[in-house]
């Protein structure tokens, strides 16, 4: 495993966590590979190290330089990916001790995840925003244009996939909120 961004040796807390098979970020289209792929390495924020999920909503907290689970107004949204080789998530999770993978929803990527709220409708074109607090922290939910920061717009809702799966597919896509509103 390398780490492009980060020293491993500030990677110095392991936690075990209970197994993520069913959680998945797919990456369907998109500069992904190991060596050139468009990602960023960095530490987990301590309090999201045993809730944060491979698909879930992630930004860089300013004050401390780490990844922390949801959005928060005009933050970059990130995708947590899988570290290693299994693509739906390794045993232990997606992090790695404190560390973990995302990538940027700056670029252009067309993706697939399992972290939704399944109660809730996703229609083509509906742009995908997260909140940072509460039991949906990281969770891709229906936002608002200019109101919410963006993740994505969603291009196909709910269907099953790999091992029956049922994820919503969508384009990543950064606009921030620019009429002060927030999750």
């Amino acid at each position: 495993m390398s780490f492009k961004n980060v020293d491993p040796n500030e990677l110095k807390q392991w936690v075990p966590q209970k197994e993520m098979y069913t959680s998945l970020l797919n990456i369907s289209k998109g500069p992904d590979n190991l060596e050139n792929g468009i990602d960023w390495n960095g530490q987990l924020a301590p309090e999201d190290i045993n809730t944060m999920r491979a698909g879930m909503v992630c930004h860089i907290d300013p004050e401390t330089n780490q990844f922390k689970q949801g959005l928060v107004p005009n933050a970059v949204p990130f995708l947590a990916r899988p570290k290693g080789d299994y693509v739906g998530g390794n045993p232990e999770g997606n992090v790695y001790g404190d560390g973990m993978t995302a990538i940027p929803c700056t670029a252009s990527y067309i993706v697939q995840s399992t972290e939704y709220d399944p109660e809730l409708s996703y229609p083509p074109n509906t742009p995908l925003t997260s909140p940072a607090t509460g039991e949906d922290k990281g969770v891709l939910l229906p936002g608002e244009y200019g109101e919410d920061t963006i993740a994505g717009i969603v291009l196909r809702g709910p269907h099953n996939v790999i091992d029956s799966r049922s994820v919503i597919e969508f384009a990543t896509w950064f606009m921030p909120c620019w009429l002060g509103g927030s999750l």
